[in-house]
């Protein structure tokens, strides 16, 4: 909903939370595709969640320049901090099941392809 009717600066911070998802979900996949012996996935599941920190670190510091500049107010500003909340528990809980369960990450056809869309035209 926020992407359809958001100004440029919040649309964009909304696309850059959807696009570090997929990224995520993608990197998942592919390291199931490429590296299908779990005991060799340690490493590549400690790279993503080291890159996933560093979004977040990121993220929420141009959050709170946004907030500055009052290009957010403060409910737009809770919302965004709310969605990335989510979007680190997802990554974090997908690594982990991955981790501990062995079972690969799979994402469905369309979503795999680099050229997913980021927004479906309703």
């Amino acid at each position: 909903m926020q992407l359809a009717c958001a100004d440029g600066a919040r649309r964009d911070a909304y696309l850059a939370l959807r696009r570090h998802l997929l990224t995520q979900l993608r990197a998942l996949h592919a390291l199931a595709l490429e590296q299908p012996d779990p005991a060799a996935w340690a490493p590549r599941l400690a790279a993503l969640a080291t890159q996933a920190q560093a979004f977040e670190r990121k993220f929420r510091q141009h959050l709170f320049v946004m907030a500055r500049n009052r290009q957010v107010d403060g409910v737009q500003l809770g919302s965004l901090m709310n969605d990335l909340g989510h979007i680190v528990r997802i990554g974090q809980g997908l690594r982990n099941v991955m981790q501990v369960s062995g079972a690969p990450f799979q994402l469905p056809a369309w979503a795999a392809e680099d050229d997913a869309p980021l927004i479906a035209d309703a």
